[in-house]
């Protein structure tokens, strides 16, 4: 084999390495962004939602081990795959590192209240307010919802007023 064709077939190999470098870096770009694009949505699951209402209802961090003793059907290994996913996604944070019996553990603390997650889902996942025709309609309605609350319609006048000031 003379050298010059030994060349010509290394390029041919470089330039079909690099081609498929490219389609698999092209492929790892779609993949990441479909992660994405699930990270970003705020639906939770069952489990994680379950995990989420111990910590809204404790009001205090909890190490994993302390949410099976409050939701029992829940098992230590779920918890823990749970938290990492929560983290992840940014649901919730490590408040602090904490001693638990003779080891330390993070204790994690939500990073959303249940009515920002109630309001974030309906909105983005239920009736995207980008997407409806009326939100006067959407906003009357919410309002019929609530009744003759009075205290409420004084907090949401004075959230109004805050806003327009802004």
């Amino acid at each position: 084999m003379l050298y010059q064709d030994r060349v010509n077939i290394d390029k041919t190999e470089s330039e079909l390495y690099n081609e498929n470098n490219r389609e698999n870096i092209a492929k790892q770009l779609e993949d990441s962004e479909e992660i994405m694009s699930k990270r970003e949505r705020i639906a939770l699951s069952r489990r994680e939602l379950e995990v989420m209402n111990v910590l809204w209802a404790e009001g205090k961090p909890l190490i994993a081990s302390e949410i099976p003793e409050r939701q029992p059907e829940l098992s230590l290994n779920t918890v823990q795959g749970v938290l990492k996913k929560l983290l992840q996604r940014g649901f919730i944070e490590v408040a602090q590192i904490v001693q638990s019996g003779t080891v330390l553990s993070r204790s994690y603390a939500p990073l959303i209240t249940p009515e920002e997650y109630a309001v974030k889902y309906v909105t983005s996942e239920i009736f995207p307010l980008d997407k409806l025709e009326s939100k006067m309609r959407y906003f009357n309605t919410l309002f019929d919802s609530i009744g003759d609350d009075g205290e409420l319609l004084e907090e949401l006048e004075k959230v109004i007023k805050e806003r327009k000031q802004k």
